[in-house]
């Protein structure tokens, strides 16, 4: 059973090294991550939701889990496995994906690169099901469980606020019975959006 199952043997380690990296037609980094969130039982609408966010690796700020989609995975894979990696945690990916979202990596490693830090990050949202206890970057990293409103102010990144958004507005609109291409938002939608 794959590491990155509900179920299956806990990972020990991240998987590293850039020779399987998956690039775009521009020269773009692809990568791959997850929303993590969960609901409370018997709470409606966006009170009732969970957002995980965890620490960057150098301590800047709450991100969602994300790195690089490699060539020998599927993207769905390759989200669970950033996910369980760096956010230890596992469970299912909603479809549709929440979708792709361009940034600029200011690491000083990809600067120098081909791509000069131009990445796309293909985002689904997670309900997890499974939080480990040790995961493999443990160590670097820690995880919170905050409110969808805290998750959009405390989140480091624009476009990871604008995915977030993104989610909530689809996930509420479909809640409401509407589809996501009517003009109507809810109001604790609108409040989320305000504060980004």
């Amino acid at each position: 059973m794959p590491h990155n199952k509900p179920g299956g043997p806990v990972p020990t380690e991240s998987r590293t090294g850039r020779e399987n990296q998956r690039f775009g037609a521009e020269g773009e980094r692809l990568v791959a991550g997850a929303i993590p969130v969960r609901f409370k039982l018997g709470v409606e609408g966006p009170e009732g939701v969970e957002v995980l966010l965890i620490t960057s690796r150098r301590g800047k700020g709450y991100v969602f889990p994300k790195g690089g989609w490699e060539n020998d995975e599927e993207l769905r894979d390759a989200a669970m496995r950033e996910t369980v990696e760096e956010a230890g945690v596992r469970g299912q990916l909603e479809e549709p994906i929440i979708g792709k979202f361009p940034f600029h990596s200011g690491k000083a490693e990809r600067q120098s690169a081909a791509h000069q830090g131009r990445c796309v990050a293909y985002l689904f949202a997670m309900h997890v099901s499974e939080e480990l206890a040790t995961w493999p970057e443990a160590h670097q990293r820690s995880r919170h469980w905050v409110s969808l409103q805290e998750a959009c102010c405390k989140c480091r990144y624009p476009w990871m606020r604008e995915a977030l958004v993104a989610w909530a507005q689809a996930v509420c609109l479909m809640a409401a019975g509407q589809l996501p291409g009517e003009a109507a938002v809810p109001a604790a939608v609108d409040r989320i959006a305000v504060h980004t």
